[in-house]
């Protein structure tokens, strides 16, 4: 087969520019309200590992006079939740909580001697470490993995599997019998930074199968073959479907960036004399593919752990039109051409349906600690006419980097631009953070 592609991708499929910054909307008449609050740099930032969170608490209240003392936490909190239902009230339940970090620091206090009232704006900056300190799991160099979530908190139509969750809390004691407490939450992303962004081929303006080998020094091939069945009951020898993806062959694909990629769809005839099928016209009775249902999707696959209890959750983005990469692109398709098998004295029938494009990566990288493990792969899904003739590839596991490099200003980027889907949905809300999510649950 050999395509000579005249065409390039539409304009879908162009390089964006991200936008500078991204206001952040004003906080609701119910943040106003509150007594403490935390304040973060606007438009908000993406840290990395090494960067300082700086801010301002606002006590926002008028009895100065019963503060003791006024701290100031940086937490980083991840979560795994095991869950297997086996009918009627029968159910396994497992949750493990645990802090990575916990860096506290005292803004005022009253045991210093110092008489006078905090004043109502409290500046703090505090840096996030290298690594990370899983108690648990005696782990003192844990990496620190990117602001994560997967499920849902809540509801009857999905449950929670797990989250990373990062974010600064403010807590104001007071006097009194009971030590009463004020806290207030603010999170904020962070992602593990990056080596240089990887060099990435062009995607090449003619493809044949003998040019195949060439393409492998820079190009990761995927491949799959089906058979096409002419119906439940034909005696007809079996088609054949021949699905190719290339990927760029480089180490990781950083976030945000334009990755190449092809798809290409080969359908051959079932391999007879070369004599008879030269006195004949290209075959009719072949099962044609659904083209229009032709897709490329990325898929997440979740490993969770907590207390000994492991399960897997996979996960197909496919709810909007763009989430199939090959949406919007343009098809090349090739004519029916006699082709030699490998024998030399057969031949077949070949038809190819080839896509090219750009996608691209939103969601949070994929990362491994002891109770979350994230991979992700590209699944390309070709529909073919009949029972069971569908044909499907699948990468391997791909390596995605933050594409954030040690002093790169990363809150130049859109802060909805750069979360995607499994970014903790507080990052949106102006809530507080949940209390229970702030310590280390007992074994």
């Amino acid at each position: 087969m050999n395509i000579d592609l005249k065409q390039r991708p539409n304009s879908s499929t162009e390089k964006e520019t991200l936008p500078s910054s991204v206001p952040v909307p004003a906080p609701s008449s119910s943040v106003a309200q509150r007594k403490l609050v935390v304040e973060l740099p606007t438009p908000r930032q993406i840290y990395t590992t090494g960067s300082t969170v700086t801010g301002i608490v606002r006590l926002g209240t008028k009895d100065l006079e019963s503060i003791e003392q006024i701290q100031v936490s940086l937490v980083c909190t991840v979560r795994s939740i095991f869950y297997r239902y086996y009918g009627g009230n029968s159910h396994d339940y497992r949750r493990e909580t645990i802090n990575l970090f916990h860096r506290d620091q005292t803004l005022w206090s009253r045991a210093s001697g110092d008489t006078s009232f905090p004043p109502a704006d409290l500046p703090f900056s505090i840096a996030i470490p290298e690594v990370g300190n899983d108690t648990r799991g005696n782990d003192s160099n844990a990496p620190l993995p990117p602001s994560f979530e997967a499920g849902r908190r809540s509801g009857w139509h999905g449950r929670p599997i797990g989250y990373v969750k990062y974010h600064v809390k403010a807590c104001v004691e007071r006097k009194g019998t009971f030590k009463f407490k004020e806290r207030a939450f603010q999170p904020f992303i962070f992602l593990p930074p990056s080596s240089a962004p990887p060099l990435l081929p062009p995607i090449p303006e003619s493809i044949s199968y003998e040019s195949l080998d060439t393409l492998r020094n820079l190009w990761q091939v995927y491949t799959s073959t089906s058979k096409i069945r002419h119906g439940i009951f034909s005696f007809m020898p079996p088609a054949q479907a021949l699905t190719i993806l290339w990927l760029p062959d480089v180490p990781s694909f950083p976030r945000l960036t334009k990755i190449p990629f092809f798809l290409c769809l080969t359908i051959r005839s079932n391999p007879r004399n070369k004599s008879e099928l030269a006195k004949g016209s290209p075959p009719k009775d072949i099962p044609e593919p659904k083209l229009d249902k032709a897709s490329l999707h990325l898929r997440r696959n979740v490993r969770v752990c907590a207390r000994h209890g492991v399960q897997h959750h996979t996960r197909t983005f496919d709810k909007q039109p763009t989430d199939n990469f090959l949406h919007g692109l343009t098809l090349q398709e090739s004519d029916w051409s006699l082709k030699n098998a490998s024998g030399g004295a057969e031949g077949f029938w070949e038809k190819g349906y080839l896509w090219r494009g750009l996608w691209t990566f939103k969601e949070a990288p994929n990362f491994m600690n002891r109770q979350l493990q994230v991979k992700y792969t590209l699944v390309a899904e070709l529909p073919i006419k009949g029972i069971g003739n569908d044909a499907q590839v699948v990468s391997r596991d791909l390596d995605i980097s933050s594409g954030i490099i040690r002093g790169d200003n990363a809150g130049n980027f859109s802060l909805h631009e750069m979360m995607g889907e499994d970014f903790p949905p507080d990052y949106f809300d102006d809530k507080d953070g949940d209390e229970e999510d702030d310590h280390d649950e007992k074994a």
